[in-house]
């Protein structure tokens, strides 16, 4: 292999989008217990109203939404990498056969 040539693990490409897949999954699921709930109570107070509490739900939501963004982008992306790598394997398959005939 040359200086030129590109070598691509995708097995090691596939963990890495499944490690963060699985990050943003318990980083969401982190922010679900622990960070929506306070600011549950928060919301719950009478004195948390008007356009801070407005602008607050308008960020909430927008974060909430680019999480689950984030995750399907991650999905695709994972099973990309899983459908290139079982192409690949296909083809070498196939080319190898060629030289065992």
């Amino acid at each position: 292999m040359s200086d030129g040539d590109l070598a691509y693990e995708h097995s090691q490409i596939e963990a890495m989008c499944a490690e963060l897949k699985r990050l943003v999954n318990s980083i969401d699921t982190q922010l679900a217990q622990d960070v929506e709930a306070e600011f549950k109570v928060l919301l719950q107070d009478r004195n948390f109203a008007g356009l801070a509490a407005g602008a607050f739900n308008t960020a909430s939501t927008a974060w909430n939404g680019k999480c689950v963004e984030y995750s399907g982008t991650l999905d695709r992306l994972q099973l990309a990498v899983h459908n290139a790598s079982t192409d690949l394997n296909k083809e070498d398959s196939s080319l190898q056969s060629l030289f065992n005939a």
